[in-house]
């Protein structure tokens, strides 16, 4: 059931607006009002040593979605004038690049500016020739250098607008652990990632760019490496190597399952900026400027990285980033089991030695889950309409707020005693709220989970719950 629709509205003379969220079904009968703002003329004027700079083949990225549509660029009016489509009043942010074929000859810096509603803006942009970049891995990493590449982006200033303009672009590795970007905006400094066959970058450190690097830092996210480009320099990015993890999926009867995708999404978060999977997916902003469809520039010289499927004795191995990972599969006749609201399973990898997993899958379609599992895949994994509205009841919350943080620490988060200790907490909660009902299916649920917790005991003596 659809609970929500995103669109965007385009209008050549308002601001475009890409970020509509509207919660269907709609409360009232009433259509859903959508207020656009009159958008504010933007001309640019590009210069290069102070002189008129031609703009033949000369390309934009400015700062709202209209910029990524296909077809969409600015308007030449005459031999020395751009014209941004109508942008919204407030802070915004534009890119200039000189195309040449495929390779970018010239860059404006990133213009920040801002705008006010009925007053038209004028820019003169400055143009420079586009920075070549050279760059070798570290010498952790065995030469030749197998299935190596690097992403490279822009490091925005701090606090700047999360629709700011930025460029990004790859290159391969060569297999004696050397790259060159070809063509780089020569004003902005680098933030960048790397991978190769058994082998990543290492974590970079927070730049000077970044306001609270300790708050940035306490997260899951890798973090790119960044280097300010000075002419003749190679910049050397550290590398580190990555963790093995050895897959086995089995069906109920367990019977190995063969040709089973097993994939994992390690992220790098961008510094002051958003997240991707690390080093993928793989493309270069020369192409972007020209054909306005990101999902069909991208490259594909390179498997997807992280996934791996399965042999005939349903077994794969996976190079991973060491540290706490998840694992999905994707297969038309089998899938993972739901556990706590999600259909994926949370690993732990060390570089020091291979770590073991098992699947266990069921075909497809044959859950049936009843409500109370439902709320457990609410209450401790997913955020339907259904579980919001439960879990703002003020009983109901505080239970799952008294219980949520032991639940997040444990090393196991399937091992029976917690479990029965999270059922017995939801329990408790509809029971305060009189739902006596509800709350016997989960005490049903907590019987079940202390009797596993019995039989674990006899094998190792542990206490089990009472």
């Amino acid at each position: 059931r659809t609970t929500s629709v995103s669109l965007h509205v385009d209008h050549p003379d308002f601001a475009y607006p890409d970020d509509l969220h509207i919660d269907v079904p709609l409360e009232t009968h009433d259509p859903y009002v959508i207020k656009l703002r009159r958008g504010v003329p933007v001309e640019l004027r590009p210069t290069m040593d102070g002189q008129p700079f031609a703009v033949d083949e000369l390309f934009a990225f400015w700062s709202d979605g209209r910029s990524w549509l296909p077809g969409a660029n600015v308007q030449k009016c005459g031999e020395h004038v751009l014209r941004v489509p109508a942008m919204p009043p407030g802070d915004n942010s534009v890119l200039l690049v000189k195309l040449d074929g495929d390779r970018a000859t010239h860059f404006s810096k990133i213009v920040d500016f801002n705008l006010t509603a009925g007053e038209p803006k004028t820019l003169e942009i400055a143009m420079r020739p586009a920075r070549r970049i050279e760059g070798v891995l570290s010498d952790d990493v065995p030469r030749p250098v197998k299935d190596g590449r690097v992403k490279l982006w822009t490091l925005p200033p701090a606090k700047s607008a999360f629709t700011r303009v930025d460029w990004w672009t790859w290159a391969p590795v060569k297999p004696d652990g050397t790259f060159v970007i070809d063509s780089w905006p020569a004003e902005e400094p680098i933030q960048l990632v790397a991978l190769s066959q058994g082998y990543m970058a290492s974590n970079g450190a927070a730049p000077k760019q970044v306001v609270d690097p300790a708050a940035i830092n306490n997260t899951f996210y890798r973090r790119a490496q960044v280097f300010e480009p000075v002419d003749g320099q190679t910049i050397k990015i550290e590398m580190t190597r990555l963790a093995q993890c050895v897959v086995t999926a089995s069906d109920e009867d367990e019977k190995p399952v063969a040709g089973v995708s097993v994939l994992s999404s390690p992220n790098v978060g961008w510094w002051n900026g958003g997240s991707q999977i690390y080093c993928h997916p793989l493309a270069r902003g020369e192409r972007m400027a020209r054909v306005r469809d990101y999902n069909s520039i991208l490259d594909n010289d390179f498997a997807n990285p992280f996934e791996a499927t399965t042999d005939a004795k349903g077994r794969t191995v996976l190079e991973l980033p060491s540290g706490r990972e998840r694992l999905a599969v994707i297969n038309f006749v089998y899938e993972l089991p739901v556990f706590l609201g999600r259909r994926d399973m949370q690993i732990n990898l060390t570089q020091d030695k291979p770590t073991e997993v098992e699947l266990r899958l069921q075909p497809r379609g044959t859950e049936k889950l009843g409500e109370w599992d439902k709320l457990a895949g609410v209450v401790f994994g997913c955020s339907t309409r259904e579980g919001r509205r439960i879990c703002a009841l003020p009983e109901v919350r505080k239970k799952m707020d008294e219980f949520a943080e032991r639940f997040r620490d444990g090393k196991n988060q399937r091992d029976p005693k917690l479990l029965f200790e999270a059922y017995t907490a939801v329990a408790d909660a509809f029971v305060t709220v009189g739902d006596t009902e509800e709350a016997a299916k989960w005490r049903k649920k907590a019987a079940e989970q202390a009797e596993k917790a019995h039989l674990a005991e006899s094998k190792t003596g542990a206490k089990a719950p009472e």
